[in-house]
């Protein structure tokens, strides 16, 4: 849409102006995020996502005025955190107006006797935790992006991390939420009481809708003390079902906090990178950290290290040192940029990764793979998976050469089949990323009817529909990638 000289002046009026931005250059920076989709449309005349204005929010009454404003015009608004989503989420498909919530960033309290902290939304998950250090506590959930994401954004995207294993999702530690709704209201969800039995659990039912039903300005969390000590195993294998075999023996005696796995090229490509250890060179490596007591987290190591001797591990460390973990977690967090390294100069100058975000059953992950992969190499793929196995949640990626059709038609071919697929065996299309854009004109295919009572909630809170419109499911019937077929062709 575009923004009516009227509309922006109410706007200006209701937030003010040093807040309020039109300027091209700005627009264009909030038409991008960490994700594929706005690579995938550079062969736009006009960047796809650009929104009519955006809004600098402060303060609560910010958010409050624009809604207000945004309701009676009818403007759509899509908020935004840090801009670090994968799947489209803070990208405004329809315009109108981009709300920036980084500024609301203050930890307004941190109480260890209740293990409650209560954060606004632009406060980045790492700044939490160095706060929270301070009183010997932490906040599980630790996605990938924690130098840089919001936990706005992880409220609205359920985001969860390498810690899910065991801590479970960002929706596991929720506890209450202050929420403007899209008629300007301020509500209070839930209660900073450790549990609720008191009803609907609308606290739940806002954590993960994406920005769809209101805007998210305060959080109570819950928080554990830190452990005594953690530890990180890393084994290598010489193949994909030794590394999922020896994960399974793990997971039928002992939860860790950790069970990641990585595949061959991630290897080779993150070894580039790393100052002081190296990955072992192996078709599959596993990285299990353990969390707890001394005596537990001993006594776990030694019998993490014999399962995977059982299963015939090429290569096995055991790293006690915090710096030497940092350093080896902080090469698993950017797997995913650092693999764009195996592309050389001479090869396509844009690729677009396609992020895939299943979760299965851990029974199945094997046939899922295999699957995959014999799926892929009917279509000139070259897959390259790696995630967090010990609940399931892999990023089976692949790259799209952006001025190729063949590349695109290949792309969308092979997401339709491996979405069915997970489907069929029983998992999900998104495990921690969301279905934002990206993944939009397939929720279908897993929720069917129940769709339906989705749209109808979100016409309960939001009945002009001015929330984040184009995310959960499509606005349109032709999906992005079939659009920018049409400009490649």
């Amino acid at each position: 849409m575009t923004l009516t000289e009227g509309a922006l002046k109410l706007l200006e009026d209701a937030v003010g102006r040093d807040k309020v931005f039109t300027d091209e250059a700005v627009l264009y920076a909030y038409s991008w995020d960490s994700g594929p989709l706005s690579l995938l449309t550079l062969h736009y005349d006009k960047p796809m996502f650009m929104p009519d204005v955006v809004v600098k929010a402060e303060t609560v009454e910010d958010v409050i005025n624009t809604l207000n404003v945004a309701n009676v015009e009818k403007i759509p608004v899509t908020p935004r955190g840090a801009g670090t989503s994968l799947s489209g989420n803070s990208l405004s498909v329809k315009g109108g107006i981009l709300l920036d919530l980084t500024s609301m960033n203050a930890v307004k309290s941190i109480n260890p006797d209740d293990r409650v902290a209560v954060v606004e939304p632009g406060v980045v998950h790492r700044a939490l935790e160095e706060r929270l250090h301070e009183h010997a506590m932490f906040f599980p959930p630790e996605p990938g992006s924690a130098d840089m994401c919001t936990i706005g954004g992880m409220l609205a995207n359920n985001a969860s991390g390498v810690r899910a294993c065991k801590y479970g999702t960002t929706r596991d530690w929720v506890l209450g939420l202050k929420v403007v709704l899209p008629t300007g209201a301020l509500v209070s969800l839930g209660s900073r009481a450790l549990k609720d039995a008191s009803g609907y659990n609308l606290t739940q039912l806002f954590v993960g809708s994406e920005g769809t039903l209101g805007v998210i300005v305060e959080a109570a969390l819950k928080i554990l003390p830190c452990p005594e000590q953690r530890t990180l195993i890393i084994a290598g294998f010489r193949g994909l079902e030794e590394a999922v075999k020896a994960a399974q023996l793990i997971l039928r005696r002992t939860t860790p906090s950790s069970l990641e796995l990585l595949t061959e090229k991630y290897v080779e490509t993150m070894n580039k990178v790393m100052k002081h250890f190296k990955y072992p060179p192996c078709k599959a490596v596993i990285m299990v950290e353990l969390d707890g007591s001394q005596v537990e987290v001993e006594h776990g190591s030694s019998f993490v290290a014999k399962e995977f001797k059982s299963v015939g591990a090429e290569a096995l460390e055991v790293y006690w040192n915090e710096n030497d973990r940092a350093e080896l977690w902080h090469a698993r967090h950017h797997a995913g940029f650092t693999i764009l390294r195996m592309f050389t100069s001479s090869e396509v100058k844009i690729k677009a990764a396609h992020i895939h975000d299943v979760c299965l059953p851990l029974s199945r992950i094997l046939e899922y793979l295999r699957y995959a992969e014999e799926e892929a190499s009917k279509l000139g793929i070259s897959l390259l998976p790696y995630g967090h196995l010990g609940d399931g949640n892999l990023h089976v990626n692949w790259y799209v050469d952006t001025s190729s059709e063949a590349s695109i038609r290949a792309a969308i071919a092979l997401t339709k089949k491996m979405i069915e697929k997970v489907i069929e065996l029983g998992g999900t299309i998104s495990a921690e990323h969301g279905v934002g854009a990206l993944r939009s004109h397939y929720v279908s295919l897993q929720h069917g009817p129940l769709l339906e009572y989705m749209k109808r909630i979100k016409a309960v809170f939001d009945p002009n529909n001015i929330m984040n419109p184009g995310k959960l499911w499509p606005e349109d019937e032709e999906d992005f990638l079939e659009q920018l077929l049409k400009k490649v062709s």
